[in-house]
This record gives structure tokens, C-alpha cells and sequence, in this order.
């Protein structure tokens, strides 16, 4: 007697069954010679045993398309290869849902092209040519645990990325409900990581790594997304980025806890009303965290908790005469080469330190109604402490130290700021310009932990420890003993900070304040000695300008400046601009 095969038996069996739900298994190449014929079959279920397929794969209804198991259990095949493509185009008066692939390497594209209210599902496959949509919002799509080896680019109605690892390509998704990207590893080069166009459809992105791309992650009208944990390094612009379509007046996104290491443009570059928290940014070559408005479209940024350091320009850059933050807080900032953190206009901004920048520590241009400056630690940076200036202003327990111009530019004179509390000590200009300091405002050494190196926690020993006032500055104790400022012991490193730079016409210098003599020259990129100043012990500060007895003031050009004291030398690169 002939004996079926196990999946007729089974087929069979599921048929003479009173009641019985069809859900029909069979497999390539045993039932069927190829996948384009089992799905013809109508089974529920097609799996495909290892091989090669060369055929083009289209799925138009409900499917489990899955790798058969092993033959042998334990042993691990290679995944069965459809030499072609694969197009999944189910309309929505097709009855079943959704459609499921797991388990393929295949060599062509990937098309998907649902009704609207269809699901494709794509596990565990290797695609060599990515995933295509024809079409707007067509349906769900997710995909995990694959990889890509080409641009994922889709316009379903809600994405779902995870686990997945894109070598050579990135995700690109124009979608209408939430989203869901998380946990994806991307290699450039390719234009764009993560790209998403939520259309105010809110999602998340989280813990992705992206690297060697053009961007980092792109996101077009984010209302309500929430950015977290990601890591994206070594890019050629911006890290993250947020644009608003026309028509669309705030992007009202989270960013928060994520990493921007080494971009060549921002670390954020954000517009709309936003949140960016927890982050931190190591070397960015333009601003660590810039935000603005397009037009008249309101940008507020709340800006708490961040880490930048070394940034190629500001650190953090609200502008737009729309744009305010209505807080910036507890961030760090430390060896930007323009300002620390300028703010086109504020409501409060309290708890930053702000250091070693190459221009002005802290700018707050126009006070948004009522200001309040508390708690900011701005230290050894090259222009001033703080500048900021206009009616309803309050400036209170703050720390401004060894900043080349003053620690205060008051830029409303005629008006004054409430003031109390507050250090103004060891600024090359003075403690403020254009106003007088408050009756509880002091200049004495705050007696830092380590200054030089980043850390303005106080020491114990320090003088704004158990006043009436509270806590001074940023930071309160962190040390028993000051290692880096103190008369007593001057700082080990010199420090020597250039102001503007590129500079117009006039270059100003600054260096922690030694107790021995020494020498400052700059010299041109030709080796010729430019001009020269002997240092007292103490100085803290020069300008080559004009008038200057080195000679006549510097000629646009390139320069090297070399300070020398005691046996101690540190040079800076110098671009002098008419």
C-alpha cells in the first residue's frame, strides 16, 4: 500500500475532520519545485527547504513563508536564496493577515506594497538590495533581526525596525502612526541612518548605533517621538537633526541620554519646541546643540543635563527672534571654540558650568520677559564670564573666574540687574561692566577642586562653603584640598587661551596666572618671528593689537602662538581675519 507523505497525510487528515480549521503546511522542494508554485497551492503554511531558488517571489495573500527546519535536529542550514525578488502587494479586499517571511537571503529587491490595513512581517533574513515601498502608507511593516545590505526605504502606515543590521544603507520612512526603531546597528556609507517622517505620529527610537554615515538620525514634523540611548559617531554632519514641514508649527520631540561622538557638523540641530536632556557630545565640528525656529514657527528648547565638550563652535546656540528657552539647566560645556552657550533669549538658566571656551562663557541676548541667572559656574574662558542686559533680570550665586574679559558685561546701561551673591574674581577686565556688583557679591578665590582640568567643585576649604548665601556656582563640595587655584599654589598647566579666533584686526590672549616670569611669541607659518611680549609673574593676559611695542598689529594670515614660563611651553594656532 502507497504511504502519503507526511504533509498530505496531515493535509488530508485536516480535510475528513468534521469542524476542522484548513491550515494546510507543504514544502519546497518536496511538494512543490518551487515557492512561486507553493504559494500558488493556497497552503497556510510554505517552507522552503536550503537551496537555490531562482524565481521571482510575489505573496498577494495571508502567508507563513519560513526556512524549513533541519533535516537533522541540532544541525544549523544556510538559509534557502530566492536568485530574484521578493514583492508582497496583499490589498485589503483580500481576506487573512498578515504576511510573515523568515529565514531567506534574498539577492533582489524587496518590495512592499500592502493595502493600508495589511501587515508584512520580515524576520531573520539577510536582503542584499533592501525593502521598497510603492506607494503611500501601504500598510505595516516590520522588520527583525535582518540583514540589510542596501537602503531600507518604505512609506508603511506604522514601522517597525529592531535588531536589525545595516551594512551600506539606512532606513528611510515616511509614515502615519507610531513608530519603532530600536535596537539597530548602521554602517555607512549611506546618506541618511535613520530618516523618519512621522507626519506628527509620535514613536521611538532607542539604543540604535549608527556610524560613517552623511547624517545620524533625520527626523521631519516628530511630534511627540522620544529619542533615547543611542550612540552616533564618526558621521559627516549633524548627529540629529529635526526639520517641520510647511504648515506644521512645532516638532514637540524628546531627545534624551543619547551620544554624538566625533560629528563633522552639529551634534543636534533642532527646530520647533523641543526637549534635549541627558546627552552627551564629545568633538563636534560645529555646534553641540543648536536649535532655531524657521520663520515664525515658535522654537523652545528645555536644555538640561548635557555634556559637551570640544565642540568646533558654541556649544549650545538657541537663535531666532522666536526662540526662547524656557530653561537651560545643570549642563556642562567645556573648550568650545566660540561661546560656551549663547541663548538668543531666556527665562531661566541656572546650574551650567561653562569653561575653556574661546570666546564668552555664558550670552544671554534678550531676557524673555523676566530672567533669572543662578547657580552658573563660568570659568578661564576667553572673553567674558557672562554677558547678558534688559529689564526683570536676576543675577544670583553665580561664579565667574578667570575669564579674559569681565566676569559680568551688562549690556542694558541705564538699568541694572538685581545682583547677590555672586564671585567675581581673577577676570582679566574686572568683576562687571557697566554695573556695580551687589552688596552680597564677593571676589575672592572659590578655591576650585581642579580648575585647569574641568572640575570647579568646591573645595572644602573654600571661602563660598557656609555662607548666608547658599550655594555659589554650579557645583558644591567635591575635594578637601584645591589642586588647581589657589595663590598659594598657582595651576601646574598654563592654559593658554586665544579669544576670537578666527580674530578681526586684534588678538586677545589669555593663560592661568604663574608666579614666574616668561615670554609669549607668535610666529607665521614661514617660521618668522611676528611679535613678541615679556610676562611678568602674575600676568594672566594680553592683546597684540595696533599699538602694541612688539610691532605693528597682525597682518591677515595664519600664526602660531608660543607662551613659555619657567620650563613649561603650550601653543596655540592663531587665523587672523581684516
Amino acid at each position: 500500500m502507497r504511504r502519503l507523505a507526511p504533509s498530505c497525510a496531515l493535509a488530508l487528515a485536516l480535510l475528513l475532520t468534521p469542524g476542522a480549521v484548513r491550515a494546510l503546511t507543504v514544502t519546497v522542494p518536496v511538494d512543490y519545485a518551487t515557492i512561486t508554485a507553493a504559494i500558488a497551492s493556497g497552503a497556510d503554511v510554505v517552507q522552503v527547504r536550503s537551496g537555490d531558488y531562482y524565481e521571482n517571489v510575489t505573496v498577494s495573500r495571508a502567508l507563513d513563508l519560513r526556512a524549513a527546519p533541519p533535516t537533522v535536529p541540532g544541525y544549523s542550514m544556510p538559509f534557502p536564496v530566492i536568485h530574484g525578488t521578493v514583492t508582497l502587494n496583499q490589498s485589503n479586499t483580500t481576506a487573512g493577515d498578515p504576511i510573515t517571511i523568515t529565514g531567506f537571503h534574498v539577492t533582489g529587491a524587496v518590495s512592499h506594497v500592502l493595502g493600508s490595513a495589511k501587515s508584512a512581517y520580515i524576520h531573520e533574513c539577510k536582503l542584499d538590495r533592501g525593502v521598497t515601498s510603492n506607494g503611500t502608507l501601504v500598510g505595516t511593516l516590520s522588520l527583525r533581526g535582518c540583514q540589510i545590505l542596501d537602503d531600507v526605504t518604505v512609506n508603511p502606515n506604522y514601522i517597525e525596525m529592531t535588531l536589525c543590521t545595516l551594512l551600506g544603507g539606512g532606513l528611510t520612512a515616511n509614515y502615519e502612526g507610531d513608530g519603532v526603531v530600536r535596537e539597530n546597528y548602521i554602517v555607512g556609507p549611506a546618506a541618511v541612518g535613520v530618516s523618519l517622517d512621522g507626519d506628527d505620529g509620535g514613536g521611538s527610537i532607542t539604543n540604535n548605533t549608527i556610524t560613517g554615515t552623511t547624517d545620524g538620525i533625520v527626523l521631519t514634523d516628530p511630534s511627540g517621538m522620544v529619542v533615547t540611548g543611542n550612540t552616533v559617531e564618526n558621521v559627516t554632519d549633524d548627529a540629529y537633526s529635526v526639520a517641520l514641514s510647511p504648515g506644521h508649527m512645532s516638532a514637540g520631540a524628546t531627545f534624551r541620554s543619547n551620544y554624538a561622538l566625533d560629528p563633522g557638523g552639529d551634534g543636534f540641530d533642532v527646530v520647533g519646541g523641543m526637549r534635549v536632556d541627558y546627552n552627551t557630545v564629545l568633538r563636534p565640528g560645529g555646534v553641540g546643540i543648536r536649535a532655531s525656529n524657521p520663520g515664525s514657527v515658535p522654537a523652545v528648547l528645555n536644555a538640561s543635563y548635557n555634556t559637551i565638550s570640544s565642540s568646533g563652535s558654541y556649544g549650545i546656540l538657541l537663535t531666532g527672534s522666536n526662540s526662547y528657552a524656557t530653561r537651560c539647566s545643570y549642563n556642562s560645556v567645556h573648550h568650545s571654540s566660540s561661546v560656551g552657550i549663547y541663548l538668543g533669549a531666556a527665562t531661566y538658566v541656572d546650574t551650567n558650568t561653562v569653561g575653556h571656551s574661546g570666546s564668552t562663557g555664558l550670552v544671554v541676548a534678550a531676557p524673555q520677559g523676566t530672567l533669572t541667572l543662578r547657580n552658573n559656574t563660568t570659568y578661564l574662558n576667553g572673553g567674558h564670564g557672562v554677558i547678558t542686559g534688559g529689564a526683570g533680570v536676576s543675577i544670583l550665586n553665580n561664579i565667574a573666574y578667570g575669564n579674559l574679559g569681565y566676569g559680568l558685561d551688562w549690556t542694558a546701561a541705564g538699568t541694572a540687574p538685581t545682583l547677590g551673591c555672586n564671585d567675581w574674581y581673577a577676570n582679566s577686565s574686572g568683576a562687571i561692566y557697566n554695573a556695580s556688583p551687589g552688596a552680597t557679591d564677593l571676589a575672592v578665590n572659590p578655591y576650585f577642586c581642579d580648575a585647569p582640568n574641568s572640575n570647579v567643585y568646591l573645595s572644602a576649604t573654600s571661602p563660598l562653603v557656609g555662607t548666608t548665601c547658599g550655594q555659589i556656582g554650579a557645583k558644591g563640595i567635591g575635594c578637601s584640598i584645591a589642586t588647581g587655584v589657589s595663590p598659594e599654589s598657582p595651576p601646574a598647566a598654563i592654559r593658554l587661551r586665544v579669544g576670537a579666533n578666527p580674530a578681526h584686526g586684534r588678538v586677545s590672549f589669555a593663560w592661568n596666572p604663574q608666579d614666574l616670569p616668561g615670554k609669549l611669541e607668535v610666529f607665521a607659518v614661514n617660521g618668522a618671528r611676528a611679535w613678541a611680549r615679556d610676562l611678568a609673574a602674575g600676568t594672566s593676559g594680553v592683546v597684540w593689537d595696533d599699538s602694541g611695542p612688539g610691532g605693528p598689529g597682525p597682518a591677515p594670515g595664519v600664526y602660531f602662538a608660543h607662551i613659555t614660563i619657567g620650563d613649561r611651553t603650550e601653543r596655540r594656532r592663531v587665523v587672523v581675519l581684516k
